[in-house]
């Protein structure tokens, strides 16, 4: 009997699984053409007003303090929206009649662009007599205390999640409904801080799913993890804020398709990892300053780049404004013989963490963790999109275990047998230890111990195959029975991770012996920059040193450099002046905003402009020496500039004074 039930649910995921093969057409996000968004509390004032396409107020429940923060903006030349939090309680009725009721007043205030936040709850939270009357009704099951049964407690989170999903689902419908009847068009978006910084923090919000589901116009990705979220990695217990960053916002990058959603990946001011962390994403364009609540002054203490925090700003808003004219194909890692690969993550992650049964995050960083210390452009792929038509396509290797979270129904099985069978798709799975989750009252509960074993079943290698290899049509299944948490526990763990991965490629996959390579950093070269990060993890790390003509956008004063070395547990952002032709006239980098551009045979002609009085920097690459420089404010006339010329690289250093008037510059 068990045999033909599990024959009967193999047919029904094969026909699911040809079903799914139907491709609908491509929604085309209309806020594609804004790549910076900016959000912060304050009212406008010219040292928070970074160069930005669109402005977020955060809405604290006082919407008399709102509307004079949205006029501050308005009366600044800006079209601002605004970011509320939809933080309630499961079944809590009046609080999304609340959130409602706000909804409609902001669109009557004909505010254009509104970003609603995730609710989330903390795992271990109280569930209210609404919520446990619920439960039992959907479940059938009696409650009880979720701390007292594994069982009660993961699928109460799970119950949580599809709540909130479907709260918020409520909002998203009532906002376009109720915008749509008053003929405005309004732009809604989420945000939200991922399901791995959730999961960490013992959170349960919104996951993957959501993010499809509410058919945003935008998705702001949010910085969300604890400055005291230590994990074990190699026996070191420590805070280990770049990885936990890049894992992050490449689980945002996987997780939509990027022209129908795009994501917002975050950027904070003082912090440089998050800078490289977002552009070591190359499939986005899009970013968000985070929460700007305090005035940045021109002159205030250098940040932790060494450069003052406001000049970061302006630069940096040039760079990731400019990233956009740099697409995919003058994208490319540098050093990189390894095939695509990715490690797998999922939102039922969230349904284990927080509870009295052990679930730690090493069972997921530590898969993840070799990849980035030994210099692989490891990705995070989410669980919940491996059914998507032709997703696993764009991976060649995954590394799996469901030691830290159960997949949330056998669909994605098919998918991945067919992409290790049919595509030659080389799938490394850690069975892990058996844990109190394997037991609860999920899909597979009733024909197997634990999921993996339909996985298992599916690619016949057994439900407990053999540590080792398994050929599986025209791909590879590579199993241990180690677990990934304990692992983590044991010095050099990936060191072993990592040989085994090269040995496999190596004696199995046909590459070469560039995939042995011993480095321990990650260079990504999007147009004329270069994005640095140098791990420290290892007993015997190494800087690295870049060569060439390069402008050093982390050092104060942005000096031209030869030579660059960048040491472990270190970022680096480089601009390569030897990427632009030598015959043509162009701004490269500046700390203005730039805007009518025009060159022809005679020189370039341009807008310059800083909304603070304080001196603006840009470097221009041009054919030969400028023979005549003209710079004018409208209010002033004429201005004073300073001009460097490295006759080398042919790029020439502008100074000049800005007083919230655009200067416009011409050179001949």
């Amino acid at each position: 009997m068990k045999r033909f039930l599990y024959f009967a649910n193999f047919v029904i995921l094969c026909f699911f699984f040809s079903c799914s093969s139907k491709k609908e057409p491509a929604k085309i996000s209309p806020v594609l053409d804004k790549h910076l968004v900016l959000t912060t509390e304050l009212a406008y004032d010219p040292s928070v007003a970074f160069q930005a396409d669109l402005i977020f107020i955060r809405f604290n429940g006082d919407t008399a303090l709102l509307s004079s923060q949205l006029a501050s903006w308005k009366n600044s030349g800006y079209s601002p929206g605004v970011i509320f939090s939809t933080e309630h309680q499961p079944m809590d009725t009046a609080r999304i009649a609340y959130f409602k009721q706000m909804i409609k007043h902001f669109i009557d205030e004909k505010i254009a662009n509104i970003v609603l936040e995730f609710p989330h709850s903390p795992a271990s939270a109280q569930y209210s007599p609404a919520f446990i009357s619920y439960w039992q009704k959907k479940t059938g099951s009696r409650w009880s205390n979720p701390a007292d049964s594994v069982d009660v407690w993961y699928r109460a989170a799970k119950l949580k999640q599809e709540i909130f999903t479907h709260s918020l689902q409520q909002l998203t419908e009532f906002g376009k409904t109720y915008s749509a009847a008053r003929g405005r068009t309004v732009h809604f978006f989420i945000a939200t801080k991922g399901s791995i910084a959730n999961a960490q923090n013992n959170i349960v919000a919104p996951g993957e799913d959501a993010l499809k589901l509410f058919n945003a116009d935008g998705i702001i990705a949010q910085s969300g993890f604890l400055s005291s979220g230590n994990f074990m990695y190699q026996g070191k217990n420590r805070n280990r804020p770049f990885a936990e960053t890049y894992f992050s916002d490449s689980w945002f990058a996987n997780s939509t398709d990027q022209n129908s959603t795009p994501v917002f990946l975050p950027v904070e001011i003082e912090n440089p990892f998050s800078l490289i962390a977002a552009m070591m994403q190359p499939s986005v364009e899009h970013f968000s300053w985070q929460n700007i609540s305090n005035p940045v002054a021109a002159g205030s203490a250098p940040g932790k780049s060494g450069a003052n925090p406001k000049n970061n700003a302006d630069v940096f808003s040039f760079v990731l404004e400019s990233l956009q004219d740099f697409p995919a194909k003058d994208t490319k890692w540098l050093e990189n013989p390894w095939p695509k690969t990715g490690v797998v993550f999922s939102d039922t992650y969230m349904y284990q963490r927080g509870s009295p049964w052990t679930c730690e995050m090493e069972s997921f960083y530590q898969l993840a963790m070799p990849f980035l210390q030994h210099g692989v452009p490891v990705q995070i792929v989410p669980l919940e999109r491996l059914q998507d038509d032709d997703y696993l396509d764009r991976f060649d290797v995954l590394f799996m275990s469901y030691e830290g979270y159960k997949p949330a129904g056998p669909e994605v099985h098919p998918h991945l047998r067919h992409w290790v069978s049919r595509k030659g798709g080389l799938l490394f799975f850690y069975l892990g230890i058996s844990n109190q989750f394997d037991e609860v009252n999920e899909w597979w509960a009733d024909l197997y111990d634990r999921p993996h074993e339909h996985l298992f079943e599916m690619l016949k290698t057994g439900l407990y195959p053999f540590a080792g290899l398994h050929k599986v049509g025209r791909g590879i299944v590579y199993t241990e029975h180690s677990s990934p948490r304990e692992m983590a526990k044991k010095p050099n763990s990936g060191e072993i991770i990592r040989n085994i991965y090269v040995g496999i490629l190596r004696s199995y996959a046909g590459k070469d012996a560039a995939v042995a390579l011993q480095k321990n950093h990650l260079v990504l070269q999007r147009g004329p920059y270069y994005a640095i990060y140098v791990s420290d993890e290892g007993e015997h790390p190494v800087a690295k040193k870049m060569t060439g003509n390069f402008i050093d956008l982390f050092a104060a004063n942005l000096p031209l450099i030869t030579e660059k070395e960048i040491r472990p547990g270190q970022t680096g952002l480089l601009l390569n002046t030897d990427f632009f032709p030598r015959d043509t006239s162009a701004v490269v980098l500046s700390s203005g905003v730039i805007s009518n551009i025009e060159t022809d045979s005679l020189g370039i002609r341009f807008d310059s402009f800083l909304n603070i009085a304080a001196p603006a920097t840009t470097f221009l690459h041009l054919p030969g020496r400028p023979q005549t420089i003209s710079c004018k404010d409208g209010n002033r006339g004429e201005i004073l500039y300073r001009q460097i010329w490295f006759d080398a690289q042919k790029l020439l250093q502008l100074t000049y004074s800005c007083a919230g008037q655009p200067v416009r510059i011409e050179i001949k």
